[in-house]
């Protein structure tokens, strides 16, 4: 009874699904989860822990993944090197991808108006550098969500569509 499923009558990409689901949430957090990852069964439980014991003014914050791809796991965690502001961390050393296994106040991703669904790639640093202009992070040190990686079709890999999103936001 809890949960709920929405669907768009058509695929109009990462962004604006996003921005969707966030708009139908009735919570005060918001965790992304793509189609095809999931995550470990104590997500949940680890990231709230970290959020009820974090330091005034973080607003988002982000787990380790497990990257699924041609029968290998690889497991990633962001060592963060912090700069001066969340900004200037994120500027310098943006490691963090996609949306997978990021924990953000809802309050803070309607602060900022979600994803921009103009860009044609991207989005997620575009979202992330807008972020960190208002609010700080933290990791949750636990490798808790699972991408799956499989084709060659990913967005990801089309740099002419990454090109021409930089050039929209990084002015």
């Amino acid at each position: 009874k809890r949960i709920k499923i929405y669907q768009l009558d058509k695929n109009y990409g990462a962004a604006m699904a996003r921005n969707y689901g966030v708009g139908k949430a009735q919570g005060e957090y918001i965790s992304f989860l793509d189609s095809d990852d999931y995550f470990e069964n104590d997500f949940l439980e680890k990231t709230i822990n970290k959020v009820d014991n974090s330091r005034e003014g973080v607003g988002f914050w982000y787990t380790g993944l497990i990257y699924h791809e041609n029968k290998k796991n690889i497991f990633f965690y962001w060592d963060v090197k912090r700069y001066k502001t969340p900004y200037l961390t994120f500027l310098h050393d943006l490691k963090i991808g996609s949306g997978a296994g990021i924990t953000i106040k809802k309050k803070i991703f309607e602060e900022i108006n979600g994803f921009n669904v103009n860009l044609p790639a991207a989005e997620d640093t575009d979202f992330f550098l807008r972020l960190s202009k208002i609010s700080d992070f933290e990791g949750v040190e636990y490798h808790l969500v699972n991408v799956v990686k499989t084709g060659n079709d990913r967005l990801s890999k089309n740099y002419i569509k990454i090109a021409l999103s930089y050039n929209i936001f990084i002015k």
